[in-house]
């Protein structure tokens, strides 16, 4: 699945998914940090989905942050929100269970330093 956003969708979100298919949801790639594509991740993170991103994303996430256009402050995400896999150097490696993934990350050029891209077989 590649981005989930805020929280309170996420039994919509499944629910759809298990619409289409009986396959488990397996892995939750984060485009970049913004809440609309990681505000779910801690729901699904419960249910033992790995969280794919970019070792920035992940670094967005664990910290305060200020928006420099507008001021606005944004809290750091929970420690269950924070991505369990990372993709850096054009490889990926887990922080959480010891899973093989079958992702193959590949050197593509991302819209910023904290865009994600993945190329799942």
């Amino acid at each position: 699945m590649v981005d989930c956003p805020l929280a309170p969708l996420h039994d919509k979100i499944k629910a759809a998914i298990a619409a289409v298919s009986s396959a488990p949801i397996r892995h939750l790639i984060n485009t970049h940090f913004h809440g609309e594509q990681t505000g779910g991740n801690e729901r699904f993170h419960q249910d033992g989905v790995a969280i794919v991103a970019r070792d920035n994303v992940r670094i967005r996430l664990a910290a305060d942050t200020t928006n420099g256009l507008n001021g606005n402050k944004n809290p750091a995400a929970p420690a269950g929100a924070l991505p369990t896999v990372s993709a850096a150097a054009g490889r990926l490696r887990s922080e959480a269970a010891p899973r093989s993934s079958p992702m193959s990350p590949t050197r593509i050029r991302t819209a910023t330093p904290s865009s994600t891209a993945a190329v799942i077989p």
